[in-house]
């Protein structure tokens, strides 16, 4: 690690545990929106990185969340001396597939007080062209890769449970040396391939809202004659119940979601992607930073 870190959250729990040499700080004040917020640092004068781990989403009163964005990147510029650094590991605008939303969402980014911006997940990476020098691209396929790579039986195909998320199937497939579907909620009846009777799978997907998406994907699977099947989800925004509901399908062998934001509780195992994704961050030295790795190739230049 470069230098001493200290890692705020705003609009959530801090990741746990902290990479080794990161301090935990807080805000004093929990509502930003209207005036200025002080920042404390337990047992340590303020130098330096700060980073500010937001989860928000940034397509639901676009203006309160940008302020509040803002004057926590303030708050920390003022008491460190230094710019922070965002990371967005859940943010609605970055899964928009609507050109003028990303637009809208690279101009409001581009304006705040940070250093850099992290993404963590992105339905279009034309998001990384528009913010030059400052995004950065911290894709969790490799990870939910290694978790896939312990299953056993091994996973034949890789599953979109709608279409939105064929790209990030077909990429994790790839990984796998899997097979990959993307199946259309528009088509609920449309027959999946002969090739999975009697198969194991992986149902991939970003997020748990209600869990109807996952039902209605399993239920197709299992009319399809699916062996088996394994539920990977980086961002669980629903009740327990929803996910207990998910559990107990007869045909589900495993359901696992990530720890990127603060989750409901189990039945569930929790796949670690906050703390790998942050250390690799931080072992990106400002020069590499500041020389520009946005784009395509930030992701294979981080993993």
């Amino acid at each position: 690690m470069e230098r001493p870190v200290t890692l705020f959250a705003l609009g959530n729990r801090h990741p746990e545990p902290l990479p080794p040499g990161t301090v935990r700080g807080q805000f004093l004040r929990e509502a930003f929106a209207g005036g200025n917020c002080d920042v404390a640092v337990r047992g340590q004068e303020p130098a330096g990185r700060a980073l500010l781990w937001a989860t928000k989403d940034l397509e639901t009163s676009p203006g309160q969340r940008f302020l509040e964005l803002a004057l926590a990147a303030e708050a920390l510029l003022d008491f460190f001396g230094g710019a922070p650094d965002l990371l967005l590991p859940y943010c609605d605008g970055c899964r928009s597939h609507r050109p003028s939303t990303v637009r809208a969402l690279a101009r409001s980014l581009a304006a705040l007080p940070v250093r850099s911006i992290v993404f963590f997940d992105l339905h279009r990476e034309d998001i990384l062209d528009l913010l030059p020098q400052k995004a950065v691209h911290l894709p969790t396929l490799p990870l939910w890769a290694q978790f896939a790579e312990k299953l056993s039986p091994p996973v034949d195909w890789v599953v979109a449970p709608d279409l939105g998320r064929a790209r990030a199937a077909a990429d994790l497939a790839k990984l796998l040396s899997a097979g990959t579907i993307a199946l259309d909620k528009g088509r609920p009846e449309e027959p999946l391939p002969p090739e999975v009777n009697g198969r194991h799978v992986l149902l991939f997907d970003d997020e748990i809202v209600s869990g109807r998406t996952l039902q209605c994907a399993l239920g197709r699977l299992g009319r399809a004659g699916v062996k088996s099947v394994a539920i990977a989800v980086s961002y669980a925004l629903c009740p327990a119940t929803a996910l207990a509901t998910l559990a107990g399908e007869p045909s589900v062998r495993a359901l696992a979601v990530g720890d990127l934001i603060a989750r409901p509780a189990p039945p569930c195992g929790t796949v670690p992607l906050a703390i790998p994704l942050l250390e690799r961050f931080l072992a990106i030295g400002d020069e590499q930073r500041a020389g520009g790795i946005a784009g395509t190739g930030a992701a294979n230049g981080l993993l």
